[in-house]
């Protein structure tokens, strides 16, 4: 039986038209908001060249987000400018030999960025266990109440 209300018989043509006109309509729509949300490409006149392996200045630590990056070269930039003028015709050796007088007596902090970066260790398990027996050998009551410590020297005894 026919599902139509008032008589009229739906035929399988009108029922394609009707499916081709939403899919166009729906595509016009999807191209015209394609449209308008892309904006203008700037042109660029050469080839385009990504470095995805930049080197970065030593002492700068690649874990801090892009602006403290930044702010961290911004400053070893100032403290490199001050110690250049501070230093200005002194050898090099004897620049070494001052800022690390100053590190180790007490006298003004001043920074010099490393030339040469130290690789960061991080504890293997071996260290960590070594760690540990160490940690028991110096402090062989760690977390023992003084009734348990008293009755562990009794029995020991």
């Amino acid at each position: 039986m026919n599902a139509n209300s008032k008589g009229r018989s739906s035929s399988t043509a009108s029922r394609i038209s009707r499916g081709i006109g939403a899919a166009a309509l729906s595509t016009v729509l999807i191209v015209g908001l394609a449209g308008c949300m892309t904006g203008r490409a700037p042109t660029i006149s050469g080839p385009v060249v990504v470095n995805r392996n930049a080197e970065v200045p030593a002492g700068v630590d690649l874990w801090q987000p892009a602006d403290r990056i930044a702010e961290q070269l911004a400053h070893q930039a100032a403290v490199d400018t001050a110690n250049a003028e501070r230093f200005a015709g002194v050898p090099a050796d004897r620049v070494a030999e001052q800022l690390a007088r100053e590190t180790l007596g007490g006298g003004s902090t001043v920074v010099v960025q490393q030339s040469v970066t130290t690789a960061q260790h991080f504890p293997t398990w071996t260290d960590r266990i070594t760690a540990q027996i160490e940690y028991r050998a110096a402090h062989p009551y760690a977390g023992m109440t003084a009734d348990h410590i008293e009755r562990f020297l009794l029995q020991a005894r």
